[in-house]
């Protein structure tokens, strides 16, 4: 194999010239990559140090930093073979003179590999390469430095920005040897190969994609990608109990294993840089293995039901002393006769994991003894599986392995028949606690009980395999480094600057000229103007232009430039920031279009000696030292833009890589950390006005609530029975007031389950944190105004028995219990929006209306509820009044006027006005206060005032005993007649009202006209 003429070593011809590097020094990319001075790639050789050498010179080189043993193989320390011509052979042969004179003369032909061909070769392939060559231009520029007084600019590297540290040694040696047998390499082909016995015999190690003598042959394989998706995780239930993982992934062929592969996740750094993992799991090449994916191959049609193997990824918790299994992922491969197959799936947990009463396991006695149920979180009709315990193995787990009482360390899980067929099947797999691993458990490695991790880093231990570097630093904020072991360099400036400002951005910025860009490196986003500014960079140099812009409102914005400073490290200045106008505002551009606007530039800067800098839509310009020209280079306009504000306020990015560092600026009348919150009249929202208030308070509002809704219990409870009873329900009244208890009663449970859901809720749980605020919030708006539409529906009822004595009224009283629906159906149509546009910001229940038609709608539905319940109650008791006067004047047929009759009538019949009267008074304060407070900054006492008025607005649910049973003497014999009648409270309650009888509002039951 290492006859380079017979058996030469290839690419596939898709991979030449894909501007990818598969050949050793990029030799396929030789007519795409770019050289040093801008020609192709051809026959040179990237360094280290970014220099480019021809393959000649580069064996040449004394010096080691751009030298390539692989390359220069040829190269003998043999003085008699030491040439600069002179090539040793593979089999150590030395040839004279032999190198890249395009005479094989080595056994293999070694001696003209990597030669850069001079001769034989056209001139129109010289001419193509050549024409091809990169022209780059390079920009020079004298930008002014800003500001020209500095307190303090280190130009030099600092020598202590590395402080020095000692790591103590590991217990694990990882030695790397350079072999000097370069014929060896070449020999395992994509293996590594050792030798033994003294350097004569070579072995080749073969990774798992290859197998053979020589790592000559493809081994029949699934490739999986995974990561976990610790998102997915309930955040409660993760701050609490998970921090360490282990993740084992087995292919099974029916119920044996045949290989597996397990990696460690360490969740605090997952969730910040989630890793993903690749790994192959080899088939069997056993003959009954080969003989099954032959069948398979040629009989395909039970591929989708029948799946003989599949992969499962079984999920453990880790502690030191403690492992617990607690799921399973389950992934059946259907197309097992291929050679190759690669599975790329994502690890999430379900959205019921976290909740007791959703998993399967919870309930479950399925599973034998000496086995554990355990969710399969990615299956639905196989929910569970019975995982056998530690030392159990069978069908029923009825089998106990002795070998594990003392094969395992201890707190070590054993699991007989789980190692796999392609490894020693008859040892059992141990399945290791934290900081233990080997096959047995036994061998204890804590990379970070060293403490590694300097100046205050935190050590997190993290999977790999290599133990090259089994942990990672997460360094403090002045640090840097793998071991935190760098001080980051400062930038440091004090503004002398004084202005009203909403917020300021603070960009650093590299400069490109070569392309004219300015390319963002640190982004900050302060409320208001800062005085000071610090930024710690691990650079070599600092950023040399930074840039201040300053927010006066959401739509206008200034640009200055806070300091203009090349090739330094540190910088610590006191700057006066010089405005950047917008070009617009020079009266000289405005002569021109903003096409040919742009070629009047230099102008600016050659008429105005103390110009710095102007700007536009696509560039921000800087005048150069002697303002001969001007530099004009793109930058990202929208950098500091982002979308997650609420009511159309404007969303300011800071550090672009914290998606949580942002700032927004609320419109009018919007306010809240993403302008969640509104104050127009009727947009306060309970969580709005709770969310500053304490614990404790919110507290005791949520008991103030549950006192309503126990009173309502015995108020709705007693109207409830009362208006049940057959006698009571013989006319439509008595349906409407019945069916009125019952919601009346649903109103109050619901306004306690949504203080309740501010007070604790599902924090940490979207999902469901969102369903339950839209629900609770949209249920209690429709059943709050569905009372208020009933109660109306009782006037009308009332009214139209007096006009129409004898309709259908009078004969089907159940009439009103088809109103009453269709009356809920059209509240829940026109409530839409809210559960619609009710979402969630920061375990918040938020109303965000998007549309100002859609905002504008929601008022004016509201104040429908209000006014046109009241409205419609006040005009039909007063038409009822006037019918019946009118009817009584006509009876008596003397002298009196109508005049004196309505009075009359009007005086006698005047508590009919109470039940609108208490609807309208109950939302006035609310209404008032809702008004007069819009588009205002609350102080405390105005929210709490706003919340008692919120609270006093449910005053009809809880009163509905007393203005329709206490008042009428038809009601109380009917209650009388219930058991509840029994309670002393009630007894002393008719007692004390048969003194004093109102006319009731349904006065008689049978005659609901009041004509006599």
């Amino acid at each position: 194999p290492l006859d380079i003429n017979t058996y030469r070593p290839c690419v596939n011809l898709t991979q030449i010239g894909d501007t990818i590097e598969n050949c050793y020094g990029g030799l396929d990319e030789k007519n795409t990559l770019e050289n040093c001075d801008g020609a192709m790639l051809g026959f040179s050789f990237h360094c280290d140090n970014k220099r480019c050498l021809d393959y000649y010179s580069l064996c040449q080189q004394e010096s080691e930093e751009c030298r390539s043993e692989i390359l220069c193989h040829y190269k003998s320390k043999n003085e008699s073979c030491s040439g600069k011509k002179d090539v040793k052979c593979l089999d150590g042969s030395c040839m004279k003179n032999a190198r890249c004179n395009q005479i094989l003369e080595c056994p293999y032909g070694e001696d003209e590999y990597w030669c850069p061909l001079t001769t034989g070769i056209p001139d129109t392939i010289y001419k193509y390469r050549n024409s091809k060559r990169v022209q780059k231009t390079y920009w020079e520029s004298f930008w002014p430095p800003f500001p020209s007084s500095i307190e303090s600019i280190v130009t030099e590297l600092d020598e202590k920005q590395s402080t020095q540290y000692f790591r103590s040694s590991s217990n694990i040696v990882n030695t790397t040897r350079v072999s000097t047998h370069y014929s060896d390499s070449y020999k395992c082909n994509r293996g590594v190969a050792v030798s033994y016995n003294n350097k004569s015999d070579v072995v080749c190690f073969c990774p798992p994609s290859y197998y053979g003598r020589s790592c000559q042959y493809f081994s029949d394989r699934l490739t999986v990608h995974t990561h976990l998706n610790l998102s997915s995780l309930p955040i409660m239930n993760y701050v609490k109990n998970f921090h360490y993982f282990k993740i084992i992934a087995s292919l099974i062929y029916g119920k044996h294993i045949i290989d597996f592969h397990e990696f460690i996740i360490n969740g605090d750094t997952e969730m910040e840089n989630s890793t993903k993992h690749k790994f192959y799991l080899l088939y069997s090449s056993s003959d009954e293995m080969k003989q099954q994916k032959k069948l398979r191959h040629f009989n395909r049609t039970d591929i989708i039901k029948n799946q003989p193997y599949s992969i499962r990824f079984d999920i453990y918790k880790l502690s030191e002393n403690e492992i617990d299994e607690i799921g399973s992922w389950v992934y059946p491969i259907y197309f097992d006769f291929l050679p190759a197959f690669r599975l790329a799936t994502i690890l999430t947990f379900p959205k019921w994991y976290g909740n007791l009463s959703a998993n399967p396991c919870m309930n479950n006695t399925s599973c034998p003894q000496n086995s554990r149920c355990l969710p399969i979180f990615n299956q639905e009709h196989l929910r569970f599986q019975c995982s056998c315990r530690s030392n159990f193995y069978g069908k029923n787990c009825e089998t106990i392995e002795l070998k594990c009482l003392s094969y395992c360390s201890s707190n070590a899980l054993c699991r007989p028949e789980s190692r796999g067929q392609l490894t020693n099947t008859n040892n059992p797999l141990c399945i290791c606690p934290l900081h233990r691993f080997g096959p047995r458990c036994n061998l204890r490695h804590d990379e970070c009980h060293s403490q590694p991790c300097l100046n205050n880093g935190t050590c997190h231990l993290k999977n790999d395999p290599s133990g090259q570097k089994s942990f990672i630093c997460k360094c403090s904020k002045y640090y840097y480094g793998d071991y935190c072991e760098k001080i980051k360099l400062s930038v440091y400036i004090n503004l002398n600057m004084t202005r009203n400002t909403l917020a300021s951005v603070i960009q650093f910025y590299d400069v490109r000229l070569s392309k004219l860009q300015l390319l963002i490196q640190h982004q900050q986003v302060m409320s208001g103007l800062p005085t000071s500014i610090r930024y710690n960079h691990d650079r070599i140099l600092a950023p040399p232009l930074a840039i201040l812009k300053v927010y006066d409102s959401l739509s206008k914005y200034e640009y200055y430039i806070l300091y203009i400073q090349q090739n330094v490290t540190n910088i610590h200045i006191n700057s006066t920031p010089q405005q950047c106008p917008h070009v617009t505002s020079f009266s000289y551009i405005q002569n021109y279009t903003s096409t040919t606007a742009i070629f009047h530039y230099h102008h600016l800067c050659q008429n105005d000696k103390q110009l710095l800098c102007f700007h536009d839509e696509d560039y921000l310009c800087i005048c150069e030292y002697d303002h001969s020209r001007v530099d004009c280079l793109s930058f990202g306009l929208s950098t500091d833009q982002c979308n997650i504000c609420f009511s159309d306020g404007k969303c300011l990015q800071g550090d672009l890589n914290n998606p949580n560092d942002f700032l927004c600026l609320c419109p009018k009348c919007s306010h809240g950390q993403r302008c969640e919150f509104t104050t127009f009249a009727f947009g306060f929202t309970l969580d709005s006005l709770l969310i500053n208030d304490l614990w404790v308070v919110q507290i005791v509002y949520t008991c103030l609530v549950a006192l309503l809704f126990i009173i309502g219990i015995f108020t709705n409870t007693c109207s409830l029975v009362t208006f049940k009873r057959p006698y009571s329900r013989t006319v439509t009244v008595g349906n409407y007031l019945y069916i009125v208890s019952i919601i009346n009663q649903c109103a109050l449970l619901f306004l306690l389950l949504k203080f309740i859901h501010i007070l604790g809720g599902f924090t940490g749980h979207y999902g469901l944190n969102l369903i339950s605020c839209k629900i609770i919030s949209y249920i209690l708006f429709v059943l709050t105004r569905t009372t208020f539409w009933l109660l109306s529906w009782v006037t009308c009822d009332r009214l139209l028995m007096t006009i129409f004595p004898t309709s259908l009224l009078s004969r089907k009283p159940n009439i009103a219990i088809g109103i009453s629906v269709a009356t809920m159906i059209a509240l829940s149509a026109m409530h839409i929006p809210d559960i619609i546009y009710t979402t969630i910001a920061s375990d918040r229940c938020i109303v965000n209306f998007d549309h100002p038609l859609i905002s504008l709608y929601n008022r004016i539905n509201t104040l429908l509820h209000y006014l046109g319940t009241f409205a419609i109650q006040t005009i039909a008791i007063t038409l009822l009044i006037i019918l019946i006067a009118r009817s009584r004047a006509k009876v008596r047929g003397d002298n009196t006027s109508f005049g004196d009759v309505f009075k009359s009538m009007f005086n006698s019949k005047k508590e009919l006005y109470v039940t609108p009267i208490i609807i309208v008074l109950s939302a006035l304060p609310q209404t008032i206060l809702s008004f007069s407070l819009s588009c205002t900054e609350l102080s405390i006492w105005q929210r709490h005032t706003l919340l008692i008025a919120y609270l006093f607005s449910y005053s009809p649910q809880i009163l509905g005993f007393i203005l329709f049973v206490l008042p009428s003497k038809a009601y109380q014999q009917e209650l009388q007649k219930t058991k509840l009648s029994n309670m002393t409270i009630l007894k002393w309650i008719l007692k004390t009202n048969t003194s004093q009888q109102f006319l009731p509002i349904n006065s008689t039951i049978r005659n609901q006209t009041f004509v006599k």
